[in-house]
């Protein structure tokens, strides 16, 4: 199933029909894997509720969102964002992430976190995080000295 997550706005998820009514936190999951990439567990868990019923929640929410987007998605102890699931990054109307605050303190932190990430400007981000904002056909080449840390990343 394709799903788009729209990263201005509203915090939603659509699919092919239109809006999913996904609970907040189970929101909260996509858009962080989306945004951080591959992630434990115990870190997802820690983030959204962080106490000791934490990782049986996060099991909850995570067979909750297979129901969504198959039964093979979200597995294993590293969690990565399902194939068919893309972060939209256009247009920019509104405040990125709008209310994905309520989903808890420690998620609302994160938000708040990433927020001024992407406020400063493109030039003041790591080149790691520069390079998630090259979409295909755009090709990027590295070319540096050795030891530069950079054919690490091509």
């Amino acid at each position: 199933m394709k799903v788009r997550l729209p990263l201005y706005g509203p915090a939603r998820a659509e699919g092919p029909l239109g809006p999913l009514s996904l609970r907040r936190k189970a929101l909260g999951i996509l858009y962080y894997l989306a945004l951080e990439g591959p992630t434990r567990r115990e870190r997802l868990a820690d983030l959204l509720w962080g106490h000791g019923a934490a990782l049986q929640n996060l099991r909850v929410e995570l067979t909750y969102l297979r129901g969504f987007l198959g039964k093979e998605a979200l597995r294993g102890q590293v969690l990565e964002l399902p194939p068919g699931v893309v972060l939209d990054r256009n247009p920019k109307i509104g405040e990125a992430l709008e209310g994905l605050e309520e989903v808890s303190p420690a998620f609302a932190d994160w938000v708040r976190s990433w927020r001024e990430r992407s406020a400063s400007p493109l030039e003041a981000l790591p080149l790691t995080e520069r390079l998630q904002a090259v979409q295909p056909p755009a090709l990027v080449i590295l070319i540096g000295p050795p030891g530069s840390g950079r054919e690490a990343l091509a």
